[in-house]
């Protein structure tokens, strides 16, 4: 197994961008090619620092957590207008809702990234601390399975919006096919009728 992987597989798998990369592969990267230090995963806490310190060889930094790491997004169901902005941004499909119809999240699938907090219009969401959060977040049996299902997750999510990008692209060229066979056709149909008018004039002219 290659580095990067065996840095990712220590990883929380919360995709929550609180290290400042866009998910746990790229900060697995960034460490890989030391341009990161062990203690950017606030998700993971010192658990996980540890255990990179391990696997690194290197000297473990200062790591304060407190109670409001392990805080949990919570909205206010009364002002929800149901953009579904903050669905499409959580990366562990921890919020359900359809357009236009209130949204809800599951707390026990949570992950506390708070990138559902600067996608909602209405400011509807909050964070809420959870001390039962806090307890599977220090639990080994908890974030082994929990790292599996949220790698999962965020890759049938990554899946869904490349398919989406593709079947909107796909339309797309559809429509300009079918505008320019428009175009096309109009211009046919104007020859045409240029054609007839000079074959009459033609015919009168004799």
């Amino acid at each position: 197994m290659l580095l990067i992987d065996l840095i990712d597989s220590k990883l929380p798998q919360t995709q929550c961008k609180r290290c400042n990369y866009k998910d746990c592969k790229s900060y697995a990267k960034a460490l890989v090619d030391k341009k990161a230090e062990i203690n950017k995963c606030k998700t993971g806490g010192q658990k996980v620092m540890q255990s990179l310190a391990k696997l690194l060889n290197k000297k473990i930094s200062s790591f304060n957590q407190t109670d409001e790491e392990y805080s949990i997004a919570t909205i206010k169901e009364d002002l929800c207008i149901g953009c579904m902005k903050c669905i499409e941004v959580c990366p562990v499909d921890a919020i359900i809702g359809t357009k236009k119809m209130m949204h809800s999240v599951i707390s026990q699938e949570c992950t506390g990234c708070k990138l559902c907090l600067k996608s909602c219009p209405m400011d509807c969401i909050y964070m809420t601390p959870s001390s039962y959060f806090r307890d599977k977040c220090q639990s080994n049996h908890y974030q082994e399975i929990q790292r599996k299902i949220f790698k999962n997750r965020y890759k049938e999510k990554k899946l869904r919006k490349a398919k989406k990008i593709y079947l909107q692209n796909k339309k797309y060229k559809k429509y300009n096919v079918l505008e320019n066979t428009k175009i096309k056709q109009n211009e046919r149909k104007k020859f045409i009728k240029n054609a007839c008018q000079r074959y009459k004039e033609k015919i009168n002219s004799l």
